[in-house]
C-alpha cells in the first residue's frame, strides 16, 4: 500500500466515528461522501460568507453531507445546480419557485431533485453565464486544497466540463465542507485533471489555502482513461465534437 492510500484509509477509519451511513453504500466511503457530525456548522458557515450570498447560481454537489446547503439555496432564492448521480444525466437546476412551500429540505435531497428538479442546459446557459459558486465535498483533501485521490473525482470531471464551456474560469471560487478529520497536512501535488479548493470549511474552522496550483483550464483527453469517458455522456459528446474537428 503506498503512503496516499494509507493516508485515505487511515482517514476513514477516524471518519467512521463521526459518519453518518448511507442507505444504499452503507460505510463503503469508496462508493459516497458521507453526512457527519457537524455538517450543519459547515452549512450555516458557508450561508454566511460573502461568495455565497452575492453569488445567484451556485452548484452544490449531491454528496450527503450538503443536503442542508442545498435546502439554504432554495430558501435563499438560489438557483441550485446539482450534477446527477455520476454525472449519469448531467446536471439538475432547481430554484424556490420550482418547490412547494415547505418541502425544501425534501426538494435537496437527491429523490427530490428527481422529483422538482429540471434538466440544465450547459450547452445552451453560454460562456460565462454559469455558476459563480461551487461547493463540493471531499473523501480526503490536504491543505492546499488538493485532493488526496488516485483517481479523477466526479467533481474533477464537473469543473472540467463546465471549464471547457466557458461557463466557469480559473476565478470562480471552490469551496469544500468536509469534517476536520478530512482535512489533512500531507503535501501532494493534484492530479493534471485535479480540481483545487480555494476554501475548506470544516465544522470548526474555515481554513483559506495558499492557491499555489491551478485549476485545469481545459480537457487533455490524454489525462483521462477511456473508460471514464465513456461512462460520463457529457464527457463523451465532448470528445466527440474535439475530435470531428480534427
Amino acid at each position: 500500500m503506498n503512503e496516499r492510500e494509507a493516508i485515505r484509509k487511515r482517514v476513514w477509519g477516524e471518519l467512521r466515528c463521526v459518519a453518518k451511513p448511507d442507505s444504499r453504500f452503507h460505510w463503503d466511503f469508496t462508493a459516497f461522501i458521507p453526512d457527519f457530525e457537524g455538517s450543519a456548522n459547515c452549512a450555516a458557515t458557508i450561508r454566511e460568507m460573502g461568495k455565497f450570498r452575492d453569488a445567484q447560481t451556485i452548484l452544490v454537489t449531491p454528496d450527503n453531507n450538503l443536503a442542508s446547503l442545498r435546502a439554504y439555496c432554495l430558501t435563499d432564492h438560489k438557483t441550485l445546480v446539482v450534477p446527477t448521480y455520476a454525472l449519469s444525466r448531467g446536471f439538475w437546476q432547481i430554484t424556490r419557485e420550482d418547490v412547494p412551500p415547505g418541502h425544501e429540505e425534501f426538494a435537496a435531497t437527491l429523490d427530490g431533485l428527481e422529483r422538482f428538479a429540471r434538466p440544465y442546459p450547459v450547452e445552451a446557459v453560454g460562456p460565462g453565464a454559469g455558476p459563480t459558486l461551487l461547493i463540493t465535498g471531499a473523501s480526503v483533501i490536504n491543505t492546499e486544497g488538493v485532493r488526496i485521490s488516485s483517481d479523477p473525482s466526479y467533481f474533477d470531471l464537473e469543473w472540467l466540463i463546465l471549464r471547457t464551456l466557458g461557463m466557469v474560469n480559473a476565478e470562480t471560487p471552490i469551496v469544500a465542507a468536509v469534517h476536520d478529520c478530512q482535512l489533512v497536512e500531507w503535501p501532494c501535488e493534484p492530479q493534471p485533471v485535479g480540481s483545487i479548493a480555494d476554501v475548506i470549511v470544516t465544522p470548526t474552522r474555515v481554513f483559506q489555502t495558499s492557491q499555489r496550483y491551478r485549476k485545469p483550464d481545459q480537457i487533455v483527453w490524454e489525462h483521462l482513461a477511456w473508460d471514464v469517458i465513456r461512462e460520463v455522456p457529457m464527457l463523451m459528446a465532448l470528445y466527440e465534437r474535439d475530435h470531428a474537428a480534427r
